[in-house]
């Protein structure tokens, strides 16, 4: 959070792992938020909140958790750290990534319906934050069915199959529940009408097992209307924003991060 005298807008950004592992106190994440911060121009209050993981704490708690950063974000009890006249609580753009982006989209879906994460209408406070746009890289989308890119990259650097199988086990659970799980709106936001969303920007790896998610994701938001980009790295793996080495990934993150940039000063 920076020291200002200016209104500046206001990033959150929920880190991926999985919903299982990862944290924003990380040096990688760490990392992450200043390569954000810089995008701005060091004109931004980059906020990263952590949730609870599963399989501790499975499914809704990452929503619950996530959810109450803009209920506090809307109370005046944020004041205190970031004052009405250096925070522009009507610019806020909203971004993570992997199990993060799904996180984003969830949340932007629940707060463009004014509703809570149990679901229930939102409190009139909520009403005050203005959602300039998303930012999904390399996002989980969370597809009932699995994608073509899950077979075709079966040996990715970060993710891989096994790995998904976990993760989605320790996030949803086992057996029936599991599959009613799954089409709830917020552990796949494609489960309800994605009609009023802001506009979204789609950043997502050519290597990657959740590849075809994002292009599924990318079709069902330009059928609904919402003005979004997608950009493709090509030749890198899932977790591209973390590696340094990887000129593909680079300028893949560094177009999306121009395009949440000018849809926050637009």
């Amino acid at each position: 959070l920076l020291k200002t005298t200016k209104k500046l807008p206001i990033v959150v950004f929920f880190h991926g792992g999985g919903f299982a592992v990862g944290s924003a106190l990380s040096q990688l994440y760490f990392r992450h938020f200043r390569l954000l911060a810089e995008a701005w121009g060091m004109e931004a209050h980059v906020v990263s909140p952590e949730y609870r993981l599963a399989p501790e704490y499975p499914f809704p708690h990452a929503v619950y958790d996530s959810y109450d950063v803009f209920q506090w974000l809307a109370s005046p009890e944020s004041h205190g750290v970031l004052p009405p006249d250096v925070a522009d609580r009507e610019n806020i753009v909203v971004a993570g990534d992997s199990a993060g982006g799904n996180l984003t989209l969830v949340l932007g879906s629940l707060l463009k319906d004014n509703l809570r994460a149990d679901l229930a209408p939102a409190s009139p406070e909520m009403q005050s934050l203005k959602i300039k746009a998303l930012g999904l890289f390399y996002p989980a989308v969370m597809l009932a069915k699995p994608v073509k890119s899950m077979l075709e990259n079966t040996n990715g650097v970060i993710l891989k199959p096994w790995q998904m199988k976990w993760f989605d086990m320790a996030y949803l659970g086992n057996g029936d529940t599991k599959d009613l799980k799954r089409t709830d709106r917020r552990v796949c936001a494609l489960n309800n009408s994605l009609d009023g969303l802001p506009p979204v920007v789609i950043a997502s790896a050519g290597k990657d097992p959740l590849r075809d998610e994002s292009f599924v994701l990318e079709q069902c938001l330009k059928s609904a209307g919402i003005d979004v980009v997608h950009f493709t790295a090509k030749s890198s793996p899932h977790g591209f924003l973390g590696f340094g080495w990887d000129k593909d990934g680079k300028e893949t993150r560094d177009k999306a991060f121009a395009e949440l940039v000018a849809r926050s000063r637009a």
